[in-house]
């Protein structure tokens, strides 16, 4: 029986939002690193956080922000935690009751149990910038009635879960420029649901403890993305493979 191939090739230039925003922050190395691992994607990479991501979606969701919400999330992943079987899904349990820990401890601090969240449900197509395609996917979305509007006010929020950033500039500037694509995405996406308010279109850095939003001056970030975009699809069909690509 064959083996599984290491690696899956991407045709098309596409990147996912925290790739970009990590590329928006790297070094030239570091910048082709990024368009090589998006383009051969390894086959072996598992999604971290995908319990915590979706435990804190659940109790952003609930209007109430109820103690009684984030203990039946934690409750739920400490079940899976006690009937994991790898080494691999039990670290990563471990990790996402940290995470689900974490967003209920600075929950006032960063003034996520303001926010009126509803769950995002199925699959939304990527943005498209500067010739690559951006995959975008806020966790929740965020609607605010309007009293001057017959319509509410729309934004969504992605959490971004990562520990051991060496840089807090580079922690803080990745976190900036992921909100401003969740701006990007209201506006692509979430019109039909409302008027996308750049306020309501947040990051969430759970570990760090932040609730960064887009804000009004974007104008320069928005070039940059743009600008790096174009750089990344220029560059895709002269990506070098990695050097143990299949065959």
């Amino acid at each position: 029986m064959p083996s599984k191939p290491k690696y899956r090739e991407v045709a098309e230039p596409a990147i996912s939002a925290n790739q970009l925003a990590e590329y928006l922050t790297a070094t030239p190395h570091g910048r082709k690193r990024i368009i090589q691992s998006a383009r051969w994607q390894s086959t072996a990479v598992v999604a971290r956080y995908k319990h915590a991501r979706s435990a804190i979606a659940g109790c952003l969701c609930d209007a109430t922000k109820s103690p009684s919400t984030y203990a039946k999330h934690r409750s739920a992943l400490e079940d899976k935690l006690s009937a994991a079987t790898s080494g691999w899904e039990k670290t990563d349990l471990e990790a996402s009751i940290e995470a689900l820990d974490r967003y209920n401890a600075t929950l006032n601090q960063t003034g996520a149990n303001k926010l009126d969240c509803t769950a995002l449900t199925g699959s939304v197509p990527p943005l498209l910038i500067g010739g690559l395609k951006v995959r975008v996917t806020p966790d929740v979305t965020i609607a605010k009635d309007d009293p001057k509007a017959l319509d509410p006010r729309v934004g969504a929020v992605v959490t971004m879960i990562a520990k051991g950033e060496s840089s807090g500039t580079k922690r803080a500037e990745k976190a900036k420029t992921a909100a401003v694509l969740v701006w990007l995405f209201a506006e692509k996406h979430l019109t039909g649901r409302g008027t996308p308010d750049r306020k309501l279109c947040f990051s969430f850095d759970v570990f760090d403890g932040n609730l960064v939003a887009a804000g009004a001056s974007i104008a320069t970030r928005i070039n940059n993305i743009t600008a790096a975009c174009e750089e990344i699809a220029h560059g895709w069909s002269k990506a070098s493979p990695p050097d143990d690509l299949d065959g």
